[in-house]
């Protein structure tokens, strides 16, 4: 649920990741949410009960937080935007491109 420390936690370890940002509208427990991945169950569980997608730097994610962190244990990897939901998801990308340029630019 802290993807900055999960950063550190997989320090060595990540070779992909996706830059994606929302809020959490209800506290759960993930295994919960897992659950329903893994059973199949997807369909039965109301994700917008649980979560809702935003644009990039517009939810709850410390996004600053997480590049300093990914910066912090040496991944040069890809940034995947991931924006599925939205009105005009490519507006929002285009957005979260020009985002993430500016969160990493050489300091």
């Amino acid at each position: 649920s802290d993807p900055i420390a999960g950063v550190h936690t997989l320090t060595g370890k990540i070779v992909h990741t996706h830059a994606k940002d929302g809020i959490m509208k209800q506290q759960t427990d993930p295994a919960i949410i897992y659950n329903f991945f893994a059973e199949g169950g997807i369909h039965d569980l109301r994700m917008e009960d649980y979560f809702a997608e935003l644009p990039l730097g517009q939810g709850h994610v410390d996004l600053p937080a997480w590049v300093k962190a990914l910066e912090q244990i040496g991944y040069t990897g890809f940034l995947t935007i991931e924006r599925e939901v939205g009105a005009d998801p490519v507006s929002d990308i285009e957005m979260a491109v020009s985002y993430l340029k500016q969160l990493t630019e050489v300091r």
